[in-house]
């Protein structure tokens, strides 16, 4: 499962929130989208609480730019 970049840090807190209910299908949490002016910085405490749940997590980088 990924958070859009583009998206809102709010957006991505939803979406990891309604995957708690579906930890026994989803292995990872993931990161893409618009790299451009969304750095991975930018999702941190989404990442923190993910990884709290139990979930790995991986990004999809390096098409748009360095980050």
């Amino acid at each position: 499962m990924c958070f859009l970049r583009d998206l809102s840090v709010d957006s991505a807190f939803k979406t990891l929130e309604e995957a708690f209910s579906y930890k026994d299908w989803i292995v990872a949490v993931g990161l893409d989208s618009a790299e451009v002016g969304n750095p991975p910085s930018k999702f941190q405490k989404v990442f923190e609480k993910a990884i709290d749940e139990g979930f790995l997590t991986v990004a999809h980088a390096g098409e748009e730019g360095p980050t």
